[in-house]
This record gives C-alpha cells, sequence and structure tokens, in this order.
C-alpha cells in the first residue's frame, strides 16, 4: 500500500504534530509505503514532521499555485502508482479536489481538524462532494456532527481521536517539581508560586485574551502566580500590549514557539485551555501526559476528552469571571495529583494512544481500498 500524504500547513500547530504522529508510527509497517508532501516554504524544517525513511516532496503549494500543485502531485501519483491519498488539511483538501478534477481516480480519505461548517457556495459543496472523496475522518464527534449537518453521509465519516508522538519518558508526579524549577530558574520566578500556562498558536480562537482578562482580575492578591504562554502567532504583539494594559506583564511570560513541549505542561500546576473553537485540542493531551490540571472551554471536541470534574474542570468560554473565579480556587488548593490529574493521565494512555490511532487509520485504509466503488453522494443527485 503506497499513501501520499498531503499536509499544507506553514506552521507548526496540532495537525502537523498529527501529521508526525502517524507517519513515525507507521513507519513500522512493512506493508505501507508512506510519501509526504508539503508547502515549499513552512515555518518548520521538515525532518521535524517526517522520518528519514519518508521521502518529502515541496509541491504542495496553495493559492495560485495551487492549480500547478495538483498537476504535479497527480502526476507523481500515476508514475508512483499511489493507492490512496490522505489529505491533512483545508488546503490538503483543496489540492486533492483538483487532482480529481484534472482527471486522478485515486480515492481520497480527507482529515478534518475544525468544528466550522464548510460554506454553501456549490463551489465548495463540489469540494466536499467529489466522487473520489471515499471517507471524511474526524478528530471528535463535534466535527463529526457538523459534517452530518452538512450533508455528509454517516457512513463516510469516521472519528479518529487524535494522539501524541510515542515517548521513551513521561515526567511523574514525583519529579514534577524538578521541571516546575527549571522553568523558574529560566524565568527567575520563584517556584514557590502557583504556574499557570498555556500552549497555542497565539490566534482569535484560542480565546487567550480571556485568560489575561481573568488573571488579570486577580493581580492584587499577594503570591498570585505565574502565567507562562508558549506560542506564536499574529496576535503576540497585541496579547503582550493586553497584558501590560491590564497590569499583568511582571508575572506574564511570552515564551514564544518552545521544543520540549513535555517539560513544558509537567512544568506547569494548571493549563488553561480558553478556547472559542477547538475541533479538540491535542494540547489537551500533552496535559494529561504532564499530570497538570486542566481548566478549559466547555466548546467543540474539548468535553470528549475534559469531562467536568472527572478530568478537569470546563467553564464558559469568554465568560472573564467564571475564568477568574476557577483561577482563584486552584491558586488557594493544594493540588497535589488531584483526581482529575490522574484520571486525565490515564484516559490519555488508554483513549487517546497512538497505536490506537495508528491501526484505526490503517483499518480505514484498507476499507476504503476494498470498496473504492462508494463515493460520497451528493445529496441533490
Amino acid at each position: 500500500m503506497h499513501i501520499l500524504h498531503i499536509d499544507t500547513g506553514k506552521t507548526w500547530r496540532g495537525g502537523q504534530n498529527q501529521v508526525r504522529t502517524l507517519l513515525h508510527t507507521l513507519q513500522d509497517d512493512p506493508d505501507i509505503h508512506n510519501t509526504l508532501a508539503l508547502p515549499q516554504q513552512t515555518q518548520y524544517r521538515y525532518p521535524a514532521i517526517a522520518p528519514a525513511s519518508v521521502p518529502v516532496l515541496p509541491w504542495a503549494n496553495t493559492g495560485w499555485r495551487s492549480l500547478y500543485s495538483a498537476y504535479r502531485l497527480y502526476t507523481f501519483c500515476t508514475q508512483q502508482n499511489i493507492d490512496l491519498i490522505h489529505a491533512h488539511s483545508g488546503g490538503a483538501h483543496t489540492l486533492a479536489a483538483l487532482m480529481s478534477t484534472l482527471g486522478c481516480r485515486i480515492p481520497i480519505i480527507v482529515h478534518r481538524r475544525v468544528p466550522v461548517l464548510p460554506h454553501s457556495s456549490p463551489l465548495s459543496r463540489h469540494k466536499y462532494f467529489r466522487h473520489q472523496i471515499k471517507q471524511y475522518i474526524t478528530v471528535s464527534h463535534a466535527i463529526a456532527q457538523v459534517l452530518r449537518s452538512y450533508g455528509i453521509p454517516p457512513d463516510h465519516i469516521q472519528t479518529i481521536y487524535s494522539s501524541l508522538t510515542p515517548r521513551n519518558t513521561n515526567p511523574t508526579a514525583e519529579n514534577k517539581p524538578d521541571y516546575k524549577s527549571k522553568l523558574a530558574v529560566k524565568y527567575q520566578v520563584p517556584d514557590s508560586q502557583k504556574f499557570f500556562g498555556t500552549c497555542a498558536a497565539l490566534v482569535h480562537d484560542k480565546g487567550i485574551d480571556t485568560a489575561l482578562h481573568a488573571f488579570a482580575k486577580l493581580r492584587n492578591q499577594v503570591g498570585q502566580g505565574q502565567l507562562f504562554i508558549a506560542g506564536d502567532g499574529p496576535l503576540k504583539v497585541e496579547l503582550m500590549r493586553l497584558a501590560q494594559t491590564l497590569g499583568i506583564r511582571d508575572c506574564t511570560h511570552f515564551m514564544g514557539h518552545i521544543r520540549d513541549t513535555a517539560g513544558f505542561f509537567a512544568a506547569l500546576d494548571i493549563l488553561l485551555f480558553p478556547s472559542r473553537v477547538e475541533g479538540l485540542g491535542s494540547t489537551l493531551l500533552e496535559a494529561g501526559y504532564g499530570r497538570t490540571l486542566v481548566l478549559a472551554s466547555n466548546v467543540g471536541g474539548i468535553p470528549e476528552i475534559i469531562e467536568h470534574e472527572r478530568t478537569g474542570f470546563l467553564l464558559p468560554p469568554q465568560d472573564v469571571d467564571a475564568w477568574a473565579a476557577k483561577i482563584n480556587w486552584a491558586q488557594h488548593t493544594d493540588l497535589g495529583q488531584t483526581t482529575q490529574q490522574q484520571a486525565l493521565f490515564q484516559l490519555v494512555q488508554t483513549k487517546f494512544s497512538a497505536t490506537h490511532m495508528t491501526r484505526r487509520t490503517v483499518q480505514l485504509y484498507q476499507q476504503v481500498l476494498q470498496t473504492t466503488a462508494n463515493a460520497i453522494p451528493h445529496p441533490n443527485t
């Protein structure tokens, strides 16, 4: 089985992490050969996403180059006898649909990671109901429901949860203080304070401004804690200015892109995840491995990981008062290893394991290849 994976993301986000996890796990299967197509220019280096055994094609370019990119990929598929195309992003979905328009008859699987209803225009519906698209993979049931409401038949949607790249070691309850001490030394802050943090692209949907406003409500309290924000994005400067305006710049640390995410989550006492929109939230899985208490928005696919009061706490998105109250509770509670932390750790090791995700994905590959005559019927036909 030879699979062409296409991803058009130019920055490192949860989707790219999932592609990496899948490719690294699939390399152990001798019956599957993988090729990865990426944009010619990305903000990360290709080896970060693909193991050395996976060839990388710098042809997954969007915008005005989409048609030429689709033609090159179509030609490659024909020459290399590709059996299946796996489109991992919205732009990849567009390229795969263009390849189909050019005459490519290779079956397509589209990965859907955002809980946003597709546009109702004829062009968009043409893209979503292409004959060659055999299945949609959604990373949460919340996204699957969105696709069903758009008209995609339920039997053409499979929910396969995201996972994390397997690690040789994981932080333990016993060594969490060591990770916290290292972060405290780096930023010259006392490790006796509570460490709150988040890790996300600095964009509107992630709701970082909600966390800042909530944190600021507690700024006059003694020992309010430290807030660490890992990630980059177009709103970074604006959020730094907001922290300054709110009077919390001295205890808010903008870390930029970080490589050691496992160490970061292990150093935190509490993860703040105040998203306005979220497909699933692979950051929550990282927090689970880091044995970190989670406060998260009750939106999208988040409740499929965070069950209120069992694996964390759910809060209304953008409700600054509710967030401030829960942050205040966490600040004045001796957390230790709560039942929520332990439950989330167990959950991510079972329900969200890389082995489980890869096995279900391979089963879907095999199913699609065995039933290539099954196209997604257009609701108007």
